[in-house]
């Protein structure tokens, strides 16, 4: 009786939890009503489950600059350079955490990195 309990117990967890599949959706939903501690773990799974996804670490950087978290928004939006270099998302991010921080040279060097990788993307476009 007691592994037939536990058996349907975790079934119920697995089946559970695959109902709680969020989206970067859901997380800009939940952004955009102020629900920052829920946006931010949302954010954070989605991070782990889809590592080369840019725009999952820019919007936990804003998620993080909007809690006035530089480091920690300076953090994910880093990872999201590296983890997708081709995206101007978090070279943007980047640009605010350090307008935040009062650095105003750094933010034009990360606003013009910005500008040049998503000028080399709509030129891919353009010519494939």
């Amino acid at each position: 009786m007691t592994k037939k309990a536990i058996t349907l117990g975790l079934g119920l967890v697995v089946m559970g939890s695959a109902s709680f599949a969020q989206s970067i959706t859901d997380a800009k939903k939940a952004i955009d009503a102020e629900q920052y501690q829920k946006a931010t773990s949302m954010l954070k799974t989605l991070v782990s489950s889809q590592k080369g996804k840019g725009e999952n670490y820019f919007s936990l950087g804003d998620v993080y600059l909007r809690r006035d978290y530089i480091d920690s928004a300076r953090a994910a939006f880093t990872q999201g350079v590296t983890a997708d270099p081709k995206n101007p998302l978090n070279y943007i991010g980047l640009g605010q955490a350090d307008l935040a921080s009062n650095n105003a040279t750094s933010a034009k060097t990360n606003f013009d990195k910005a500008i040049d990788v998503a000028s080399k993307r709509i030129l891919r476009r353009i010519y494939i």
